[in-house]
């Protein structure tokens, strides 16, 4: 029921909704540390993901335990309840291709592979925002306008 009521959001929205969720079920394996395990996630973020109609707060504390067993079911198993769409850039075995980052504290970071671009990627280091370079391309580009 909750894979075919997301199915109904914008493209958009699913795509937000897909990264937020793949970000949360990532930071649960920092849990001994930070304390926010998927069920204390679903308590900080279940009230903005799911909002009731009424929008008042009783409405709230009476669908709260429901909300955050709901979210919490999407943190954990968000490959099943969202169609996680392959990235724009695919790494192959034959790729050869030498990539450069800018980092978040702004330093010029690289050459790297491909794959290993992906896989910062995968691990919130290189996001969307983030600039890249390789030495096919006249300016450094946003991550996503890789195609």
């Amino acid at each position: 029921m909750v894979k075919q009521l997301i199915s109904q959001l914008p493209a958009a929205n699913k795509r937000l909704l897909a990264d937020l969720l793949l970000f949360l079920q990532n930071l649960t394996q920092y849990a001994n540390v930070t304390k926010m395990g998927s069920q204390n996630l679903a308590i900080v973020f279940g009230p903005n993901l799911i909002r009731p109609r009424e929008d008042s707060i009783e409405t709230l504390l009476h669908n709260m335990n429901h909300v955050n067993t709901v979210v919490c079911t999407m943190i954990e198993h968000v490959h099943a309840v969202c169609t996680i769409k392959s990235r724009p850039l695919v790494a192959s075995e034959h790729d050869n291709t030498l990539w450069y980052y800018i980092s978040n504290d702004q330093w010029q970071i690289g050459p790297i592979s491909s794959k290993e671009l992906m896989s910062l990627h995968d691990q919130y280091k290189v996001l969307p925002e983030t600039y890249v370079w390789h030495a096919g391309l006249k300016d450094w580009i946003e991550f996503s306008t890789i195609q």
